[in-house]
């Protein structure tokens, strides 16, 4: 009798935990306005790729800053793995768990996506780039490097995008049918083996292996990880859970140090993942501190709700304000020179947050609000 009452009262508790832990927190919009932030910088200030790069016109310290800041990719990747892990967790044992998962997917990505591409279409043309529009039809554009396919330049972004569908194919079944406990083990498992999978997939098929599903999946792991510990009952204090996800970061760094050998190269997300799991749990622990204030300021909640389209975006834009400045005589000479690199940052950003403003109010959010006509049962 008294065991019986114990698994209600542990039950009620989970339940209550999964309804508080659903609630909007505004601290994780200013982390994901810090990704986009970082993903901004790093393709339009400090990307070898692009004319005119600023690495060698700044300080080391802040050029190896700069040249990592392509990690924000990773901190939206734990991101998503926390706000869908809870979700799913909150849905368990819904009748309509899988039907509304995909909905809720498919109004938020689809529209934006779809638009994005037929744009893709009209200005880079589609000959040429058959086998990736191809691919991007079936979320699978992570497959472009090592296939070897050609794609225009603003869709090199597209490959994270891919990476979280193909992760989110298998994960809410995984999350149906697994016990929380168990749950944790993959998810640690994950982990763990992601350095050892990049480490001989990039050995096997070259660097742009890195954008392949199981070489990128420890963020989305990592933000599983933490929504377990958000709406665990019972749920240990935050340090405990920063300890666990520190000791991953150490150990590490401890291996893998700053070299830039393979093995380095495979173990820097799995520096960074972690620290950004621990962000993730102390915005979580701590939502509401004067301390956190900036998190919660408006620019940067503004911009995390225009992320997704400047994701999709910013490339694209680059490559329009490119075009136009190189026709024009006085500014094509100066092309390769850091002061054109500051100028042509503040003009793609700008326009990229005017066409994502347009996008979220006339795309974005009335396709969100279609929840409503499909009746979508709101996770507890």
């Amino acid at each position: 009798m008294c065991r019986e009452r114990s698994v209600r009262v542990r039950r009620l508790a989970t339940e209550v935990s999964l309804r508080s832990s659903s609630r909007p927190i505004g601290e994780l919009d200013g982390l994901r306005a810090f990704a986009i932030i970082a993903v901004l910088i790093a393709k339009l200030l400090f990307n070898p790729a692009v004319p005119g790069t600023i690495a060698r016109a700044v300080p080391g310290f802040v050029r190896v800053i700069g040249e990592h800041c392509w990690l924000g990719v990773d901190l939206f990747f734990v991101l998503s793995g926390f706000l869908i892990t809870r979700i799913l967790l909150g849905s368990r044992g819904e009748a309509t768990y899988f039907r509304d998962f995909w909905l809720r997917r498919a109004l938020r990505i689809l529209p934006i996506y779809l638009a994005v591409l037929l744009v893709f279409a009209l200005s880079y043309g589609i000959h040429g780039y058959e086998t990736w529009y191809a691919l991007c039809l079936t979320f699978a554009t992570n497959f472009t490097g090592i296939l070897g396919a050609a794609h225009p330049d603003g869709g090199g972004p597209f490959w994270s995008l891919a990476v979280e569908e193909q992760f989110y194919l298998l994960w809410p079944l995984v999350v149906l049918a697994t016990p929380r406990r168990v749950l944790a083990a993959i998810a640690i498992g994950m982990l763990i083996a992601e350095p050892f999978a990049r480490f001989a997939t990039v050995a096997h098929f070259g660097p742009n292996a890195l954008e392949l599903a199981w070489c990128r999946c420890d963020g989305l792991a990592a933000g599983s990880l933490v929504a377990l510990w958000a709406t665990a009952a019972d749920r240990p204090r935050a340090a405990y859970a920063i300890a666990c996800f520190a000791g991953l970061a150490l150990a590490a760094i401890a291996i893998g140090g700053l070299r830039s050998d393979a093995l380095g190269n495979a173990l820097r997300i799995s520096q960074i993942v972690p620290l950004f799991a621990i962000a993730t749990i102390v915005a979580i622990a701590y939502a509401g501190h004067p301390a956190l204030a900036m998190l919660r300021a408006p620019f940067l909640r503004f911009t995390a709700a225009l992320s997704f389209c400047l994701y999709l975006i910013h490339v694209a834009v680059l490559d329009a304000v490119d075009s136009i400045a190189i026709r024009v005589p006085s500014i094509a000479p100066h092309l390769d020179t850091p002061a054109w690199v500051y100028a042509r940052f503040a003009l793609v950003v700008p326009i990229a947050y005017a066409l994502a403003t347009i996008s979220l109010r006339y795309l974005e959010r009335p396709a969100i609000r279609l929840r409503t006509r499909f009746a979508l049962a709101r996770p507890r």
